[in-house]
């Protein structure tokens, strides 16, 4: 159930740097926030993902955050309607939001959306990948149920796995 709307400032999504204030952040989840809090910058500096965080100016106090990756999928991952329309035997781009967390005083007000919506903006237009599809590996059933709403696909080799096409992805870019 989602919280009646309030009015919040347009919200800034940066990558994440020392100067984003994390300590209060708690998305109920403790292993989203330990990610945030002590491995995230690590993951930065190795080259694994690109954080990105969600704040809401002129704060710098992070209410949510994600990470992208570049991934792959084999076709064999891909229901057989969306193999038939790409080439045979190819392992094909994709992007992976990797995690995906709000605060829990933000949650309910569409930040998690509009978090997905930059990332696929990110991944397609800003600094397309070659991509063909977004891909994310949903922590939970609560996950699965969001992402499906946002027009995600369950991957039929993954029970957590799903995957949204990039001629799918047009609505949020």
């Amino acid at each position: 159930m989602s919280k009646p709307r309030r009015e919040l400032p347009d919200p800034a999504i940066l990558r994440l740097d020392p100067s984003h204030e994390r300590d209060a952040f708690d998305c109920g989840n403790q292993t989203l926030n330990r990610y945030l809090s002590s491995i995230a910058t690590q993951d930065l500096r190795r080259g694994l993902a690109v954080p990105y965080v969600m704040t809401l100016p002129p704060s710098r106090e992070v209410v949510g955050y994600f990470t992208l990756a570049a991934s792959s999928i084999d076709l064999v991952e891909l229901p057989a309607p969306v193999r038939r329309r790409l080439p045979p035997g190819v392992v094909i781009g994709a992007s992976l939001l990797g995690r995906l967390a709000v605060d829990r005083k933000h949650q309910g007000e569409g930040l998690a959306a509009l978090m997905v919506a930059a990332a696929a903006n990110m991944s397609f237009v800003q600094n397309p990948l070659g991509c063909v599809a977004m891909i994310v590996d949903a922590i939970d059933a609560t996950a699965i149920e969001f992402y499906e709403h946002l027009g995600f696909v369950r991957a039929p080799e993954g029970p957590r796995r799903l995957f949204l096409l990039r001629a799918s992805l047009a609505k949020y870019l």
